[in-house]
């Protein structure tokens, strides 16, 4: 995957309307994602965990979040 180099602007047309959640540990950013509903489905998008903490269940409480963000019918 090629590095983010989305300038602001694209970023914040690439959230608005989503839910965005991140993870910290102190005062680092570990881990976010976003997602987007769609009907009755929910679309996730950049999921991302810092490589030297993948593994310890960042990404499946990001997910966990975003997925509890959706609503009943997604």
């Amino acid at each position: 995957m090629p590095p983010l180099t989305e300038p602001l602007s694209g970023v914040l047309a690439a959230i608005t309307g989503a839910t965005v959640v991140k993870a910290t540990a102190a005062h680092r950013i570990v881990g976010a994602g976003r997602a987007v509903c769609h009907g009755s489905t929910l679309h996730i998008g950049r999921l991302v965990v810092a490589p030297d903490l993948q593994g310890r269940g960042i990404g499946t409480g990001l997910l966990a979040a975003l997925e509890a963000s959706a609503p009943p019918a997604a």
